[in-house]
């Protein structure tokens, strides 16, 4: 196959690392696509790119990361973009200079020929645990690779973990044999959206939003953690490589990892073992049951076992995704708050669309007097206060512009609330439409285009 060469400053850097004996460099090849399915499927012919025809279902999934420098990522990243589109591949696909973090969906024999090329082309690939599943939905909308600072955010709080520089792998059946031992602490890695729904028995919960918020929570826990056997656990394991990575380099040095994550501890114990609940994944299925339909979490309005996260049912606030039934969604009217931001219910609100002046003023009243509220205490815990402050005030600004809007139409008294709300639901049914039109519209015309590459 031929050779798209690097730049030279890159090329020069390359050979530098060839004379070093480094063998883990990145040159792009270029992809060569026919349109003929090799007969046998299940392993391709090694030689040029055949792009099969698409097929429905099933659709095969392939979850993967590698930690390894990555010297070129635009040249990287043009080189994924090629041959996942030639596979005809949707998912997600993370490059950065520590390496790479993948998601990806479409037919058995195509993720099988992505991993086939990523392995042929670079010796590096060649250790990936590439952990596969199987969905009847495609599981992602389109295509989309980005090149990025870090493969898991951290916000640059953990370095890239080198080679066996973490904790200790154990396989799904040591894994489960540890989590009998005593004086054994069991940390979920995960944010704490994916544990309500699904974790490990006695599973600590560092109810974290985002990864980046985990460094502060081991800092806090740190000298409770001392003398303790850690065990850590995330969906596939990437997030465990710096997790555990952040641990050592706090002092700790018993500490240990479930290789391949959740994914791979449900393989090996399809009824769950001690893992208990759904394993949250980020294509559309959403989650991964195990046979045992245990439902451990809970709608947080009426309490009710619920387990199914919807994207309709987000904190108002912040965006999060919330658990809520279907009748509390209604009784509710698509109005939540998470426990975080409790403290404003009733008083912020998202949509301000459906609103008459006088509703606005109450509630530009209430958001004033919380915010000279939160400036209340000495320095220090005002500093705490500074982000609840900061939220407050944007909202102060978007009613205020609400309401300058509103009394500058031409009869803002004559206003019917009730016909008002009707309306804007109605615009709002309206875009919601529009925007499905328009992605059913996307997937027509990939597919469209690629039949005629074909």
């Amino acid at each position: 196959m031929s050779l798209e060469l690097l730049p030279k400053e890159v090329r020069d850097t390359a050979w530098k690392s060839i004379s070093a004996g480094i063998d883990n460099l990145f040159v792009v090849p270029r992809v060569t696509i026919t349109a003929a399915e090799p007969s046998d499927a299940t392993e391709p012919d090694i030689g040029e790119l055949k792009a099969p025809t698409p097929r429905k279902q099933p659709y095969s999934i392939v979850l993967f990361y590698q930690y390894t420098p990555i010297p070129d990522t635009a040249a990287f990243r043009a080189w994924q973009e090629e041959l996942c589109h030639a596979l005809g591949l949707t998912g997600r696909v993370l490059i950065g200079e520590e390496g790479v973090n993948g998601s990806l969906g479409g037919s058995v024999w195509c993720v099988s020929r992505y991993i086939s090329e990523m392995e042929r082309q670079y010796p590096c690939f060649r250790g990936v645990d590439w952990k596969r599943s199987i969905s009847t939905c495609e599981p992602f909308p389109d295509l989309k690779i980005s090149v990025v600072k870090e493969i898991i955010s951290t916000g640059g709080k953990i370095r890239p973990p080198k080679p066996n520089e973490g904790g200790v792998h154990l396989s799904p059946a040591e894994f489960h044999a540890a989590l009998a031992e005593p004086n054994t602490v069991v940390i979920d890695v995960r944010n704490k959206n994916e544990f309500e729904i699904g974790h490990f028995d006695k599973a600590v919960n560092p109810n974290t939003r985002t990864f980046a918020e985990f460094p502060r929570f081991i800092e806090n826990n740190l000298e409770s953690l001392q003398g303790k056997k850690v065990l850590m656990y995330c969906t596939g394991g990437i997030r465990c490589e710096k997790a555990s990575l952040f641990l050592k380099d706090s002092g700790l040095t018993d500490v240990y990892q479930l290789n391949g994550g959740i994914h791979r501890y449900i393989e090996a114990f399809p009824d769950g073992g001690k893992f208990v609940g759904k394993n949250v994944v980020f294509d559309r299925r959403g989650q991964v049951p195990t046979t045992n339909a245990t439902v451990i979490g809970h709608c947080i309005v009426c309490a009710v076992p619920y387990d199914s996260f919807q994207g309709d049912r987000v904190c108002t606030v912040c965006r999060d995704p919330l658990l809520v039934c279907g009748e509390c969604k209604v009784r509710q009217r698509g109005v939540f708050y998470c426990d975080n931001h409790d403290y404003l219910k009733g008083s912020y609100y998202y949509f301000l669309e459906g609103f008459a002046v006088p509703e606005l003023h109450d509630q530009l009243s209430r958001l004033q007097m919380l915010h000279t509220s939160l400036l209340a205490g000495t320095g220090k815990e005002t500093h705490k206060k500074k982000n609840q402050r900061k939220t407050i005030t944007k909202q102060i600004d978007k009613v205020k512009a609400e309401i300058e809007r509103l009394e500058a139409l031409p009869t803002p008294e004559v206003i019917d609330l009730t016909k008002w709300r009707f309306v804007w639901r109605k615009k709002k049914n309206k875009r919601e439409r529009e925007r499905e039109r328009e992605r059913e519209r996307e997937r027509k015309e990939r597919e469209e285009k690629r039949k005629k590459e074909e």
